[in-house]
């Protein structure tokens, strides 16, 4: 696997969930939204930092993850994890020999997935890879939470409003609209 020069790990599921609900349901959600992360960053990490060349591992996240709305438990401890996981892994890759490999969190807001029918305000996939994909190039990792209201301009252009920036040039640095708590060298 130490062919790629980018690996985006996005797997989600959100069945609902209870503090209450079942194990099966628990440990189903987090197999894939924490695990499924976990498991193609470690699959295929090595092999982009072995190889010695530039590389990217990118998590998709959730806004949920950072504001942990009622409403689905599991789901948002999952995409929290994977937002610690992302940040213990962009760590760790810095502190690599050469470090030519980056790890960024991705959270794209309100996206059309899957098989379901376009929403006015939603993002469709390849617009979400687009703006990730000039990010990159930018040098950026964007930590991007659109509000249904903000996604379109004047024209009817689809925006990506700066609700969060977070870039992992010199460590985390947070820019937000949004009070978050300072950890990890996260700066307001």
């Amino acid at each position: 696997f130490g062919g790629a020069d980018l690996v985006m790990n996005n797997a989600a599921i959100q069945p609902g969930s209870t503090l209450f609900g079942s194990a099966e349901s628990w440990t189903r959600i987090l197999e894939v939204n924490l695990w499924g992360v976990i498991n193609g960053a470690q699959v295929f990490g090595p092999g982009l930092v072995g190889r010695g060349k530039p590389g990217a591992i990118v998590n998709t996240g959730s806004k949920q993850g950072i504001t942990n709305p009622p409403g689905h438990p599991v789901y948002n401890m999952a995409k929290a994890a994977v937002r610690s996981f992302t940040e213990a892994l962009a760590y760790d890759l810095r502190q690599t020999e050469g470090h030519r490999v980056s790890a960024h969190l991705l959270v794209p807001g309100w996206t059309t997935t899957g098989t379901a029918e376009p929403q006015e305000g939603a993002w469709m996939p390849d617009q979400v890879v687009d703006y990730l994909m000039g990010k990159l190039a930018e040098g950026a990792v964007t930590l991007c939470g659109v509000r249904s209201s903000e996604s379109q301009d004047a024209a009817g252009s689809r925006q990506m409003p700066p609700s969060f920036l977070l870039t992992a040039a010199s460590g985390w640095r947070l820019a937000s609209s949004a009070p978050l708590y300072p950890r990890f060298g996260l700066l307001p």
